[in-house]
């Protein structure tokens, strides 16, 4: 079992990272016993953020193959919001 260093606390909780396997768990039953519960970690986007336009798309081409991707395009800006109620009023 790995454990990574730091850790965050919260009044009744204690997150820390571990890396184990299976086997690893089951075999350590104080550890277990002190475990609320089990998550893996999240995956954030900055592996795919770092890609060239053209990496990206041949990224999910390999994730999905058979589906039609086309070219990779910014997202269209959210439409501009009311800024207080009275605006969005019809007049």
């Amino acid at each position: 079992m790995r454990l990574a260093q730091g850790e965050l606390r919260f009044p009744e909780r204690t997150v820390v990272m571990v890396q184990a396997t299976v086997g690893q768990m089951r075999a350590s039953m104080v550890t277990l016993n002190n475990i609320a519960e089990l998550r893996r970690p999240k995956e954030t986007a900055e592996f795919f953020d770092s890609l060239d336009p053209s990496e990206q798309l041949e990224w999910l081409k390999t994730r999905w193959p058979g589906r039609a991707i086309g070219p990779l395009r910014r997202a269209t800006p959210p439409a501009r919001r009311p800024r207080s109620l009275h605006d969005s009023l019809p007049r």
